[in-house]
């Protein structure tokens, strides 16, 4: 009688493969939302500083300009597009980057 059993050792790597997967994943997940929280913290803090000289009279800001240079706003199709291609860089050549994957969400959920 023939059984189709897979060794013990081919089971124990993909376990192995599918959590250092997940385990990177959500430390890379963790550590870009750290980024990003930093990120929109400096962002916010040049806009209130500009407000506040544009208030006071020590600059003009001249938003037209800004907006018809960045095309008034992100399209969605755009930032998708960016984060896609951020995962792309972050799972080139894993073999375990759906474990990877699911690691860098719950990561940026935990983050």
């Amino acid at each position: 009688m023939v059984t189709n059993t897979i060794p013990s050792e081919v089971l124990g790597f993909f376990a192995g493969m599918v959590g250092l997967g997940g385990f990177l994943g959500f430390f890379s997940g963790y550590a870009a939302k750290k980024i990003a929280k930093i990120m929109a913290f400096i962002i916010g803090t040049i806009f209130i500083i500009l407000q506040i000289l544009a208030f006071t009279g020590y600059i003009t800001i001249n938003w037209n300009a800004i907006l018809n240079s960045t095309g008034g706003y992100f399209e969605k199709s755009s930032v998708e597009h960016g984060f896609n291609y951020f995962l792309n860089i972050l799972t080139v050549n894993l073999p375990f980057a759906g474990s990877f994957i699911a690691g860098f969400w719950f990561g940026i959920k935990r983050g």
